[in-house]
């Protein structure tokens, strides 16, 4: 089973801000994403072989391993418990770090 380093919550149907990732590396140190491609990937709770979002996020600080990526309208509309993992890509390379639940709560 994967370690989740935090919970998020998003109000169903919110977008336009970011959401923030610092990345660590597996001894815990912070990782530096510079040269990398930064993605989110999120599936349903448990899983993983139902992958509903592939979005592209972006780099803040990379010495401190600050990532992010920003909402976009449409991406959580749907009220439930999600995964979320950021996946950084270079030529020829993929590392995927630790998962973050996420829960989309109700929103009038």
């Amino acid at each position: 089973m994967a370690v989740h380093t935090k919970d998020i919550y998003i109000p169903q149907g919110d977008y336009g801000y970011n959401i923030a990732f610092t990345l660590y590396d597996g001894t815990g140190d912070i990782f530096n994403p510079t040269g990398y491609a930064v993605t989110l990937k999120v599936w349903t709770y448990d899983v993983p072989s139902s992958l509903l979002l592939t979005g592209v996020g972006g780099i803040t600080d990379a010495a401190n391993g600050k990532v992010y990526y920003t909402l976009a309208s449409g991406n959580f509309n749907v009220e439930g418990t999600f995964i979320g993992e950021i996946e950084l890509t270079k030529a020829g390379a993929v590392e995927s770090f630790r998962t973050h639940v996420i829960h989309v709560t109700e929103s009038g």
